[in-house]
This record gives C-alpha cells, sequence and structure tokens, in this order.
C-alpha cells in the first residue's frame, strides 16, 4: 500500500508461522552452516521466505559458487527433493498448511532440529525459538520421535492508527476467535 509505516500500528502476535527446513540423507543436520555446497531450495522470487533464507543462511556463511540456490516454489520443491535434485528446502508456514504436512510425513526426508535457535534468535530479534512437540504428528507413533527447535517470525495485526476503539476491539476479539486455540507451535490464547 501507500500508507506510510508511521501511520501504522501492531495489536499484537497472532500466530507463528516456523522456518521449516527439510532435508535429504542419512547424516542428521541440526545447523544451517551444514548446509554449504549443497542444493537448496529457497522460495519463489520475491517471496518472504526467501529473503529470510538468504540472510539466515549468509550468518551460517553458507555462501559461495559451491552451494547452489533454486527459486521455485515449495510444490516444485517438493517434486525436486523427492526425486534427489535438491538436498534441502526452506519453507515458511503454519503446521496445518499442506505442503508442510506433505513434507513432514515423507519418510526420507528429515526436517532440521535447530541445536543453535537461541544464538539465530538474537542475532536476528524478529525470529523467536518455537518448539514443535514430541508426537504432535502422531502421538501413537511417537511423531516426532522428540521435541523438534525451530525459528519463527511472529505474525502481527496491523492497523491504522487513530482507528477507533470499537473496531479494534473487534479486529481483537474477530483475530482471539479465529487465532487463540492452541496450535502445534503456541499454547491457547
Amino acid at each position: 500500500g501507500t500508507e506510510p509505516v508511521s501511520n501504522l500500528v501492531s495489536l499484537g502476535n497472532l500466530t507463528y508461522s516456523p522456518l521449516w527446513v527439510f532435508y535429504r540423507g542419512s547424516k542428521v543436520l541440526d545447523d544451517l552452516s551444514q548446509l554449504r555446497g549443497r542444493s537448496i531450495a529457497i522460495g519463489p522470487e520475491g517471496s518472504g521466505v526467501q529473503k529470510f533464507a538468504r540472510d539466515l543462511l549468509k550468518a551460517a556463511n553458507v555462501t559461495g559458487p559451491e552451494t547452489v540456490f533454486h527459486e521455485i516454489s515449495y510444490i516444485d520443491a517438493y517434486k525436486e527433493i523427492k526425486e534427489g535434485r535438491l538436498d534441502a528446502v526452506m519453507a515458511f508456514g503454519t503446521a496445518d498448511n499442506q505442503i508442510i504436512l506433505k513434507f513432514l510425513k515423507e519418510k526420507d526426508i528429515k526436517l532440521m532440529d535447530f541445536s543453535q535457535v537461541e544464538a539465530y534468535t538474537r542475532l536476528f530479534p524478529y525470529l523467536d525459538h518455537v518448539i514443535l512437540p514430541r508426537g504432535i504428528l502422531d502421538p501413537s507413533k511417537r511423531l516426532p520421535a522428540s521435541d523438534v527447535n525451530l525459528l519463527s517470525p511472529k505474525v502481527d495485526l496491523i492497523v491504522q492508527k487513530g482507528m477507533h476503539p470499537a473496531l479494534v476491539y473487534l479486529f481483537l476479539k474477530a483475530s482471539f476467535e479465529i487465532h487463540g486455540n492452541a496450535g502445534w507451535v503456541h499454547k491457547t490464547g
């Protein structure tokens, strides 16, 4: 929009949309630095995930010509990693996002558990540490087998400054009804 940012105000954090880093291979990876020299899907050009991915990978020193970045959609990335043409996929999405669920259900694709998650939240203050709890995908099969540490930007509700208090109240009430229940990476409220 054309509204200046100074005319906007956040009514608070609505939900989390974690960064999911999926990868192939027998070795367990627990940090982005281990993706150096690999073939990585970082989302389509101009997407939010691509900006985050590039910043995070740069911080992890995953740069240089030996690392290949693919600017493709999640659907294409899913197909490519399944067929062995990609080593890793970086994606944003809420846990109930259908494509995220497809990745999570694949036996030969692993989800990165960030061992240095707290370091990343200090380097990138707009990111929070969230946990995908053990068993949340399928308690009967203990999937995942342990808690998984993820990074997530906050999704805020933004309105114009000076909005009528009655409208602000209605927005907050509606957002609580939509986002107030517990999710995979957040508790109720």
